[in-house]
């Protein structure tokens, strides 16, 4: 039995704010959350048949603290690198006609 319950039972309605003992405590606090990005693209193409294109992402939290350096200096960020390739198999292969759009 729990003794913060006004009535016991396996009912799911047991387990009801409005069952409890005592009142129910409520804090109330007003929070700011900022969010900065940055973004950049490279795009490269060899004799317009083969391509490699990077990105990267670097996004800062406020809401996110340091482990190292703790709230006060946080200025904790994490980034998204990537990277793709795509070649034109028909504009570089011997046989064309077995490759072609």
């Amino acid at each position: 039995n729990n003794p913060e319950l006004q009535n016991f039972g396996t009912d799911p309605s047991v387990y009801t704010l409005s069952n409890a003992r005592s009142g129910v405590l409520v804090e109330s606090q007003k929070t700011n959350a900022k969010l900065n990005s940055v973004f950049g693209l490279l795009s490269l193409d060899y004799d317009n048949k083969v391509y490699l294109d990077l990105t990267y992402r670097n996004d800062w939290a406020s809401t996110l603290v340091n482990p190292l350096t703790g709230k006060a200096n946080s200025s904790f960020s994490y980034g998204y690198p990537s990277a793709s390739t795509s070649v034109l198999i028909s504009d570089i292969s011997r046989c064309q006609k077995a490759f072609s759009f």
